[in-house]
């Protein structure tokens, strides 16, 4: 966009990314704006922290207009809030293939606009050396995406080293600990759970783990054994690494969010002998507990004659999912015991979300 002079009027609302369906089309191609709110004036000089929203939507829909969730709470705890817009649907993931269209120009624009921010957002009043990008769904996978490219690399790596210095915002916020000093405490426990004595910055696989159970395997696991005070629950962990999802090329070990889809849907990839099987075996479990309400109502050659163990609420009995079938009991990659003692030790009731 060409320059302009004197004051630029920024109160009307700026068009979404082109998105909908076939009778409600709505956005525009020319949708590349970010959304800077702020409490300080430029002349102030501040340099506050600064939260970049990247918003959900599957990939397909959304936008950061902050219509229906005010930002103002957390421009209430002296902050900036940046909210990026990127394409979504056809015009940000359709991909041919080759040169023509080579994709992902939805995860393109993030980059650029994390740039954008790096470079400007001292002018609005923000820290360039204190950016955390945050985000809902697809927002949050993004995130997981931008974190393996090298193209964040001192975007992103520099958010990354507030948590070394800072080790507090590794503490869930729901553990509600009002101190600083008990939370800076917990902090550096779950630093040291996690990364040991390595530079959080520098420790990409320990971040993914991080995340993992913190934001999934964690919330996961204490819902499912609520419910199972009130109703049967058969958990499961898919490990299987194959490439009926899309997936082919790992830059690290483990499968990803969703990624178990493609062993029950269709989705068009071709894999091996052994992919098939798993798939197999899935469709099998998924459609008996729908036709008996039990995965493994009898014996089953294709199942390996498994039977899948209920979790009850004091024994997280569980069924791996791999190029082999395990009935297994208490998984490490839930740190259950860790979580449970630091909460039980530090934390304050109720929890949101645990």
């Amino acid at each position: 966009m060409a320059k302009w002079e004197g004051v630029k009027n920024v109160f009307e609302k700026q068009p979404e990314c082109l998105q909908g369906g076939e009778d409600n089309i709505i956005g525009s191609e020319d949708c590349l704006f970010l959304k800077i709110y702020t409490t300080v004036l430029p002349k102030e000089q501040k340099k506050l922290p600064v939260m970049v929203w990247i918003y959900g939507g599957a990939f397909f829909a959304g936008y950061p207009n902050f219509t229906r969730h005010s930002p103002d709470l957390l421009l209430d705890q002296d902050v900036i809030i940046v909210g990026l817009h990127y394409r979504v649907g056809i015009f940000g993931f359709l991909s041919t293939g080759d040169l023509v269209v080579p994709g992902n120009n939805g995860l393109k624009d993030q980059i650029l606009g994390l740039r954008w921010i790096k470079e400007n957002i001292e002018r609005f009043g923000g820290d360039p050396d204190n950016i955390t990008i945050f985000g809902q769904s697809a927002g949050s996978a993004s995130i997981g995406y931008l974190l393996q490219t090298p193209q964040t690399k001192d975007i992103l790596r520099i958010v990354l080293a507030t948590y070394d210095l800072q080790p507090s915002r590794l503490v869930p916020i729901d553990m509600n600990i009002p101190n600083i000093l008990i939370r800076s405490s917990v902090g550096r426990q779950i630093k040291t759970q996690y990364f040991g004595s390595r530079l959080i910055a520098t420790s990409n696989f320990e971040v993914m783990e991080f995340i993992s159970n913190d934001q999934f395997a964690r919330p996961i696991q204490e819902t499912a054994r609520l419910y199972s005070k009130y109703n049967p629950v058969y958990f499961y962990r898919f490990s299987h690494e194959g490439p009926l999802f899309g997936v082919s090329n790992r830059n690290f070990p483990g499968v990803g969010h969703t990624e178990d889809l493609g062993y029950i849907f269709d989705y068009g990839y071709q894999g091996s002998e052994v992919d098939y099987l798993v798939r197999s075996q899935m469709v099998k479990l998924w459609t008996n507990f729908a036709k008996t309400g039990n995965p493994t109502p009898e014996y089953d050659p294709l199942l390996q004659g498994i039977q899948w163990p209920l979790l009850t609420e004091n024994n997280l009995d569980y069924l791996e999912i791999d190029r082999g079938l395990q009935a297994l009991t208490k998984p490490d990659f839930l740190t259950s015991s860790f979580w449970k003692t630091l909460y039980n030790r530090n934390g304050n009731p109720p929890y949101g979300t645990y």
